[in-house]
């Protein structure tokens, strides 16, 4: 993890896919320092995992925060059926506005359904630039 003044990156897998089909955190950042009100933030992030035995449909979320009832940062869950059973890998980005100055933390959630088993997280990273 690491944390600096407008950036904020982390590659440390917070959650495991023991408890699907519920939402779970796949990366946290660590608090990113924004000085100004209305800042933008560019958020990136990029995950790798193995659902399961079967091809699932997965709900990728972003939130501002560090829990899965944190506040969206998508106007919606971003959903997809994937095809694949093995090394899925997925990636997106996503620009926030914080209405405040602040110290913000980022997660990307995902929820996996229809998975007949439990899978893994591979890889992941989620970066904040305070623009």
């Amino acid at each position: 993890m690491s944390a600096q003044r407008g950036i904020a990156i982390s590659t440390t897998i917070v959650g495991s896919f023991t408890t699907f089909p519920s939402e779970v955190i796949a990366v946290t950042t660590p608090q990113l320092n924004l000085p100004f009100d209305n800042q933008l933030v560019l958020i990136f992030w990029y995950v790798k995992f193995t659902p399961g035995a079967t091809g699932p449909v997965v709900i990728y979320n972003l939130r501002r925060g560090t829990l899965i009832t944190s506040p969206l940062v998508t106007s919606g869950a971003n959903t997809v059926t994937e095809l694949g059973t093995v090394g899925i890998t997925r990636c997106g980005f996503f620009i926030d506005t914080v209405s405040l100055a602040g110290t913000p933390q980022y997660s990307l959630t995902m929820n996996v359904q229809n998975a007949a088993s439990n899978g893994a997280f591979n890889e992941a990273c989620l970066i904040a630039l305070a623009l």
